[in-house]
């Protein structure tokens, strides 16, 4: 049986590498109804499930990236909350860093399942080439 540090890092993963051929519907499915969301192309927070859906749906197939790293990845369990910080780092096809940030994503445990309730996406301050 797995743990649920192992779910909530592997849920990641799922999505992000659908995200990385410009899908968004991975993200979309681990989202709980609640969800609120900040990234540093908006300027205010997203609040619930259909703004959030709204955003990413119209962000879809309008980027790809050729591989990532998920480092760093630390899960921190506190009841039916898991918190999930991590850097991710994107990469060119000629394996040039395109871009590095920061990930923060509260995951809620919902009967038997993770969804996450707040997403958190910040550019690091180092230069992406």
């Amino acid at each position: 049986m797995k743990t649920p540090e192992e779910i909530i890092i592997e849920k990641e993963k799922a999505a992000l590498t659908k995200w990385c051929k410009g899908d968004t519907s991975g993200f979309i499915e681990i989202r709980s109804e609640e969800i609120t969301y900040f990234d540093p192309y908006l300027e205010n927070r997203l609040d619930g499930s259909d703004a959030f859906k709204k955003y990413m749906k119209s962000i879809n197939g309008t980027f790809s990236i050729f591989r990532f790293e998920l480092l760093n990845p630390i899960v921190q369990i506190y009841g039916n909350i898991g918190v999930l910080t991590f850097n991710f780092v994107s990469y060119s096809k000629d394996d040039i860093i395109t871009s590095k940030w920061n990930g923060t994503e509260v995951y809620r445990k919902f009967e038997d399942d993770w969804k996450i309730i707040h997403s958190h996406w910040s550019r690091t301050n180092t230069e992406a080439k």
